[in-house]
C-alpha cells in the first residue's frame, strides 16, 4: 500500500511500521507564554524539587500525520536491516522555529504512529516511565521517551534553562505495540518519543513531558562537554537488574543516583523478559527518576531477547542494536552479543573495527576508547568468558582502554589483557570489568575457574562510578551500602 502525507510519499510495508525524524528545538519568540503555578499533572508545569511558576502555553497541534527522514529497522529477521523510509514535516508558525537532529528508528511490531494531539486518557492521563538518552550528538541533543495509557496522544516536551521557565517546546510522536500474549499487561502500550536539538554543550536543561492537558514533573539533565581533552565528567555503570521483582535494583538505583552521574551505561539484562511490558513497568518504578535525570545508554542483553519492547522504549544511535557515540574526550562502542544470528557477530566486529579506526584517524582522536557488551569476554564465573573470537581481536588491534560487561551476576576486574594473556602495563593491554550486580540473583561461589589475570572478584549487589578528568580515568566499584569493593582502577594517558 502506498500513502502520501504532507506532500511526501512513503511506503507502508505490510507488518512493518515507520519512525520519523522529529522537529528540533522549537522556541517561543514574540509571544511570551502564560504562567501557571499549578501542581504537576494539572495542566501547569512544576519543578521536581520545588513547585513554582512555569510555562503553560497552548501548543500548536498537528493533524495526526507522521512523516520524516527515518530508517525502519527490522529486528525480527536474522540480521535485521533497513526495510523502508519516510519523510517528515516540521513545526512552523509565528512562535516556532524548527530543525532536525536526524533520522529515528522504530522496530517492527510498532503500530499507530502519530504526531502529538491534545488527547488524554480520561482515567489515567499522566506520563510515566520518563527517561532520557542520546540518539544523536551527546553535547547538543537529548532524546526523551515516556509512556502513557493508550488514550493519551499528547507528545510534547517543554524545556528551558530554569525549572520555573520552560519556554521552549518540541513535538514528538507516539506509537503503540502489543506486549507478549502471556503478559499481565493486556492493553497495548503507547510510547512517546521526542528529540531536543540545538542545545549547548555542558549545560543543564530542565524539561517536562506531556501537553497542555497534563504536564509531568520537571527534571534536570546536563549535556555532554565538547571533545576537549581537558573535559571532566562522571558516569555510572550498572548491569543485570533482571528479575521478576526489583527491590535490589531500587536500592542500587537510589545509591547510584545519589552520586549524581551525568549519564549511565547499562551492561544489559535490564528485565527478565524484554517482551513483557509488565516487567518494564516494574523496572521503571524501581529506577524512580534516575534515568529521567541521568540519560541511559544500554547494551542489549540476552534477556532483552531482541524484543520490540526493548527497541521501542530506548532511543539509541544508529540501528539501536549496536552503535557508537562520543561523550567528551571518550569514544564508546556498544555491541550486541545476543543477536538473532551468529552471522551478526562478523557484521558487528567489522562495524567496531571501522568505527574505532575512524575515531583514531580524527584530527584530535579521543583520549579514551571504551567498549560495552553484555556477556563478558573473560570471567572467573562459571561461563569462564564469551565472545573472545569476534570482539577481542578488534579491542586488541585498536587498544581499547576499557571493556564493560555484565551477564555474570558478580563483580570482576582484570589486570591489563591482550590476546587472552596478561601484559605488564595498561599501555599494552585492555582492562575488562564485569558488572552484573544491579539486582538479579547473585552468583553463588561461582568463581570455579579463576582467571590468572583477575584483579578482584566479588559476589555482591553493586554499581560503578567512572570519573574522566582530562587524561585520567578513574573507575570505582561500590556495593549496595556504598562501601568500596575494589581498589580504584586508574587509566592515565
Amino acid at each position: 500500500m502506498r500513502t502520501t502525507l504532507r506532500g511526501a510519499s512513503w511506503t507502508w510495508l505490510v507488518g512493518l511500521t515507520v519512525g520519523a525524524a522529529l522537529a528540533a528545538s522549537c522556541s517561543a519568540s514574540d509571544s511570551a507564554p502564560a504562567e501557571s503555578g499549578g501542581a504537576a499533572g494539572t495542566g501547569g508545569v512544576t519543578a521536581d524539587a520545588a513547585p513554582g511558576d512555569a510555562a503553560s502555553e497552548a501548543i500548536p497541534g498537528k493533524d495526526g500525520d507522521l512523516g520524516g527522514g527515518s530508517a525502519v529497522i527490522d529486528h525480527s529477521g536474522a540480521a535485521g536491516g533497513v526495510v523502508g523510509t519516510v519523510q517528515t514535516g516540521a513545526l512552523a508558525g509565528d512562535h516556532w522555529t524548527a530543525g532536525t537532529c536526524g533520522d529515528v528508528t522504530l522496530a517492527v511490531g510498532i503500530t499507530d504512529p502519530a504526531w502529538s494531539s491534545e488527547a488524554y486518557d480520561a482515567a489515567d492521563p499522566a506520563p510515566r516511565d520518563v527517561h532520557a538518552s542520546f540518539r544523536f550528538d551527546t553535547a547538543t541533543t537529548l532524546s526523551v521517551v515516556w509512556n502513557t495509557a493508550p488514550g493519551t496522544r499528547a507528545s510534547w516536551v517543554a524545556y528551558g534553562d530554569s525549572p520555573d521557565k520552560l519556554d521552549h517546546f518540541v513535538e514528538g510522536v507516539s506509537f503503540t505495540y502489543a506486549t507478549a500474549q502471556l503478559d499481565q499487561q493486556a492493553l497495548p502500550v503507547r510510547i512517546h518519543e521526542a528529540h531536543l536539538c540545538g542545545l549547548s554543550p555542558k549545560r543543564t536543561y530542565y524539561y517536562a513531558v506531556g501537553g497542555d492537558g497534563y504536564w509531568g514533573k520537571v527534571y534536570g539533565v546536563v549535556t555532554a562537554p565538547t571533545p576537549d581533552p581537558a573535559a571532566k565528567f562522571r558516569f555510572g555503570v550498572v548491569g543485570d537488574s533482571n528479575n521478576i521483582v526489583y527491590p535490589e535494583f531500587q536500592t542500587v538505583a537510589s545509591k547510584l543516583g545519589a552520586v549524581a552521574p551525568d549519564w549511565i551505561a547499562f551492561t544489559g539484562d535490564l528485565v527478565h523478559d524484554g517482551a513483557f511490558q509488565s516487567q518494564w513497568d516494574k523496572w521503571f518504578v524501581a529506577a524512580g527518576d534516575l534515568f529521567a535525570k541521568a540519560p541511559i545508554m544500554p547494551a542489549h542483553g540476552n534477556h532483552e531477547a531482541m524484543a520490540t519492547g526493548y527497541f521501542a522504549q530506548f532511543a539509541l544511535p544508529g540501528n539501536e542494536e549496536y552503535y557508537s557515540f562520543d561523550y567528551g574526550q571518550a569514544h564508546f562502542v556498544v555491541l550486541n552479543d545476543s543477536p538473532k544470528s551468529d552471522a551478526d557477530f562478523a557484521t558487528q566486529a567489522t562495524f567496531a573495527d571501522q568505527d574505532l579506526a575512524a575515531a583514531a584517524a580524527r584530527a584530535v582522536p579521543p583520549t579514551f576508547t571504551i567498549a560495552m557488551h553484555h556477556r563478558p569476554a573473560y570471567s572467573s564465573a562459571n561461563s569462564n568468558g564469551n565472545d573472545q573470537t569476534w570482539f577481542c581481536p578488534v579491542y586488541d588491534r585498536h587498544h581499547v582502554d576499557l571493556v564493560l560487561n555484565g551477564h555474570e551476576h558478580s563483580y570482576e576486574s582484570t589486570r591489563p589483557v591482550k590476546a587472552g594473556a596478561e601484559v605488564a602495563t595498561q599501555a599494552e593491554g585492555t582492562i575488562y570489568v564485569t558488572t552484573g550486580g544491579a539486582g538479579a540473583l547473585l552468583n553463588y561461589k561461582a568463581n570455579t575457574n579463576p582467571l590468572a589475570f583477575s584483579q578482584k572478584y566479588v559476589e555482591t549487589f553493586h554499581y560503578l562510578v567512572v570519573e574522566v578528568d582530562g587524561k585520567k580515568l578513574t573507575l570505582r566499584a561500590f556495593d549496595e551500602t556504598g562501601a568500596s569493593i575494589d581498589d580504584p582502577i586508574v587509566i592515565q594517558k
